[in-house]
């Protein structure tokens, strides 16, 4: 995924967790004192952590199909000159 989808995808999570926090009723400024103020940061703090997760996770999976890629072209290349060590010695008399 583009950074500017995974920042969407966040923008939305958040919007619709304060929708959802805010009672339905747009009443949040007395949710505000209602309720513990500390538990919006630590909600926050779980979209963030999931979208360094899923940034990251993209990153490394990226990062390990580069290595497998270049593995296998490796390991191609010695295929190819298996077989023409094969080639030259089935034609030498």
């Amino acid at each position: 995924m583009k950074n500017k989808q995974m920042q969407m995808i966040v923008l939305v999570c958040i919007g619709l967790l304060l929708f959802l926090v805010s009672g339905l009723d747009f009443s949040s400024i007395v949710l505000l004192n209602a309720e513990p103020w500390w538990m919006y940061f630590v909600i926050l703090g779980i979209i963030i952590s999931a979208y360094y997760f899923i940034k990251h996770s993209l990153e490394d999976k990226k990062v390990d199909d580069e290595f497998i890629e270049k593995e296998g072209q490796v390991f191609m290349e010695r295929i190819q000159e298996d077989r023409e060590k094969r080639k030259r010695y089935s034609e030498e008399p």
